[in-house]
Order: structure tokens, then sequence, then C-alpha cells
């Protein structure tokens, strides 16, 4: 009994301490780069950060508040605003800093 104990403690740290079969360790600390093919669902806020510090390239809202947004750095993310048009007001509010944003509505 004391022998199995051992031998899985012991895969158990085998597993823990080798990367994955077929990838790549990734130094401590560091993330894998994100997935731009794939839009991210973010909080209405941090697309209303984005848009406010100029980052959005384009937006597009949706009759059913849908809001997609494709940043400046090549993403595409997605969230519902809370009313109809606030992402055209978080533009406005933005002022010169969004002058080249393109926008899109249903």
């Amino acid at each position: 009994m004391h022998t199995l104990r051992l031998l899985a403690a012991m895969a158990a740290a085998i597993l823990l301490l080798s990367p994955g079969c077929g990838s790549e360790a990734t130094p401590q600390g560091s993330r894998p780069p994100p997935d731009l093919s794939q839009p991210a669902e973010l909080p209405w806020k941090n697309v209303q950060l984005a848009l406010l510090r100029g980052d959005v390239r384009q937006v597009t809202q949706t009759h059913s508040l849908r809001v997609t947004a494709v940043l400046k750095d090549g993403r595409t993310v997605y969230t519902r605003q809370p009313r109809i048009d606030e992402v055209l007001r978080m533009i406005q509010i933005c002022g010169e800093r969004c002058a080249d944003t393109i926008v899109a509505t249903e």
C-alpha cells in the first residue's frame, strides 16, 4: 500500500512539473499569445474604457444592445451596452480621439 502511494505521489509530481505533450513550455510569469481569431466577450465597462481612450477602430451596435468593437491592435471584442446608443454617447464624449472611429448601427 505504501508503495502505491509513493508511486502515485511521484507520478503526480512528474505531471505537475513537466510541460504538456507537444507544447512548448512558456517562461514563468508569461502568458501565451492571445487568440486574435476569436472575438472576446468583455464587460461593458472595459469596452467603454477602450472607447474613451481612443483604442477602437470600428464599432457596431445592434437593436439587441450587442456592441462589437474592432480595436486598433486588431482584436475584436463584443459586449452588451446598458441601453441603445450608449456606445454612440461614449464616442461623442471621447471627442477628437474618436474622430476616426467607424460607426455602424443596425
